[in-house]
């Protein structure tokens, strides 16, 4: 036992010598081995702090030359050398089975699929006393764990208020940008099917990602769950990182920033959800999603409206979900899996926390799909003029 301490040292103690060699060389261009890759913009002390924040080559391997290659275009793109658009074109090139990428306006991030975890890395744009630097950064797993009232106090607090009353908080999850109108159409029909057949059974509060989308003029299905909770006139609950907020809801009942990348928010929003729905086709970043909230033991539904079987089993790291092609069917799965009134009750010791009162605001500026944007929809959500029945609840 002590040989093995002795040996994890020893290893400790050179990848950190090897490290501040590296970081010393900055200016050092040339990376490979095999003298393959030139880099424009990235410096080897990026490279040695990202290593070092992966806990690699000690828990995850080293960065590797492709994945050096799209950091270089990531910080071209973030010191504005590279466009937007060649940067996502030569980013998508880039691209494997094990290696995505995201990009926001400040922050370009890749995600390492491995086996059993996720391993994510990227460079995020501050700007610090009036001046503007990139910043890299790495986490060497997705599954950790979080003190929720330290990380996330309002919807932390929200949430216990919420369940004293017997009111679970779902999270409404999947694609944040949505292609064509028609496929709009059809998610805002899908989700609003969902969440209206869950609230016509039991009251429900919805939680969700945050992201607008009005800067990148998209709509997805993190802007369905907070409209239709709007429409519901149910509490909304706001978990995201900071990369999103610029282009975030403003008026969500609780709202928390947690870290700076993508996916850093989380492990936080699968502890405050009670439940989720996660809305197909979605990318890397929900599947994280997905395994987080299988990793926490929190209940979970597909909703798929374009498989082929009514019924099928997704397998993730961490477990298989359940998928259905009918929304209500979907719902109803997860509201026999949600834990009861009683239940919810009891985690707070059968004490009543006050519920506070409602932000009942909506944006001025809702997108609707015909025309893509327009100051002229007032207050009026996109997914109550698709559906702007509201569902009958039952006694």
């Amino acid at each position: 036992m002590n040989d093995k301490k002795s040996l994890s040292s020893i290893k400790a103690a050179l990848y950190l010598a090897m490290v501040f060699v590296i970081a010393s060389c900055a200016s050092v261009t040339k990376i490979d081995s095999d003298n393959a890759t030139i880099l424009d913009y990235l410096t080897q002390a990026e490279i040695a702090q990202i290593n070092a924040d992966i806990k690699a080559p000690l828990e995850n391997t080293l960065l590797s030359s492709s994945e050096i290659k799209m950091l270089d275009v990531a910080k071209g793109y973030l010191i504005d050398k590279v466009t937007k658009d060649e940067a996502v074109k030569q980013l998508i090139a880039s691209e494997t089975e094990t290696n995505k990428f995201a990009l926001d306006g400040n922050q370009v991030q890749i995600l390492r699929d491995v086996a059993n975890d996720y391993v994510r890395f990227g460079l995020q744009r501050e700007t610090v006393e009036g001046q503007q630097q990139v910043v890299a950064m790495g986490r060497p797993s997705a599954f950790v764990t979080y003190d929720l009232e330290k990380v996330a106090p309002k919807s932390n607090h929200l949430k216990k208020a919420l369940n004293s009353h017997g009111i679970p908080v779902i999270a409404v999850l999947g694609k944040a940008r949505i292609g064509s109108t028609e496929s709009i159409l059809t998610a805002i029909k899908t989700g609003v099917a969902a969440m209206d057949s869950l609230f016509a059974q039991r009251e429900i509060s919805y939680l969700t990602g945050g992201y607008k989308g009005v800067n990148d003029n998209v709509y997805g299905y993190t802007r369905i769950g907070y409209e239709r909770a709007k429409d519901l006139g149910t509490y909304s609950l706001v978990v995201m990182p900071e990369a999103g907020g610029a282009d975030s809801h403003k008026d969500a009942d609780a709202k928390d920033m947690v870290g700076m990348m993508w996916g850093d928010d989380t492990p936080a929003l699968a502890g405050i959800a009670d439940g989720a729905m996660m809305f197909a086709w979605y990318g890397s970043w929900s599947q994280i999603e997905i395994d987080t909230l299988l990793y926490q033991n929190k209940p979970i539904v597909i909703v798929n409206p374009y498989q082929q079987q009514d019924v099928e089993t997704v397998e993730g790291k961490k477990g298989s979900v359940t998928s259905y092609r009918d929304p209500k069917v979907a719902a109803k799965a997860l509201l026999d899996m949600l834990p009861s009134p009683v239940e919810l009750k009891q985690r707070n010791g059968g004490n009543v926390i006050a519920l506070p009162a409602q932000d009942k605001d909506v944006d001025v500026v809702e997108y609707f799909p015909f025309p893509r944007w327009s100051d002229k929809l007032g207050s009026k959500t996109a997914t109550s003029q698709v559906v702007p029945e509201l569902p009958a609840r039952s006694q």
